[in-house]
């Protein structure tokens, strides 16, 4: 255990090896201004079940000294699925954005992101910062390329753009935002623009 200031900061580091090599790690606060205090775990990572399963495990060591228990966890991964426990219901959940993105060059983003071996799309990009990214693509498996005066499968912002790429946001929820329009292929833009996991913890 690390502890940095203890008195002052109260965070506190731990990692849980197995056989010499690391299981997990932990990272988390001891908030006491809270009547009841909280223990907020700002970060953790595990390399298998195990691992998770020591991690809950930890952390229910604290149960008699905090009166909340916060753990972040990655989209796509629901505590109430996993747990078997008699106080399921004192589980409660809330979304967190704690990361940024800003996509610098559309251009660019568009030939890096993964494709289907037909891909075949157009998409016309707005962006108020950028006037290069400002354009219309017609975006293959074999490359990306500028088309002024082709008709887009789909018209959106660029902020919406980063946050499909990325994959914390998908087509069925995009097409609902008044910055998207999709006009046409929409099987094809469902499986370039796919959901994920999104495993970014750190707070900005």
């Amino acid at each position: 255990m690390k502890v940095d200031k203890p008195y002052i900061d109260r965070k506190f580091f731990y990692v849980m090896k197995r056989k010499g090599k690391p299981l997990v790690y932990v990272i988390f606060t001891d908030i006491r201004h809270d009547p009841a205090a909280i223990l907020n775990v700002d970060e953790c990572a595990w390399t298998c079940r195990d691992g998770f399963e020591a991690i809950l495990g930890f952390l229910a060591r604290f149960e008699a000294d905090y009166g909340t228990i916060k753990l972040k966890l990655p989209k796509g991964i629901d505590l109430l699925r996993i747990i078997e426990s008699p106080n399921a219901y004192d589980i409660e959940k809330e979304p967190s954005q704690s990361f940024m993105i800003r996509v610098i060059n559309a251009k660019k983003l568009l030939e890096m992101i993964r494709k289907p071996a037909d891909c075949d799309f157009t998409i016309r990009i707005s962006d108020e910062l950028i006037a290069e990214n400002n354009a219309t693509y017609r975006v293959r498996a074999d490359g990306v390329r500028s088309c002024k005066k082709a008709k887009a499968d789909m018209e959106l912002n660029v902020r919406t753009l980063g946050q499909m790429a990325v994959g914390c946001l998908n087509l069925d929820e995009a097409m609902l935002r008044k910055d998207v329009t999709v006009n046409g292929n929409e099987d094809m833009l469902m499986r370039v623009f796919v959901e994920k996991n999104i495993f970014v913890s750190e707070e900005f």
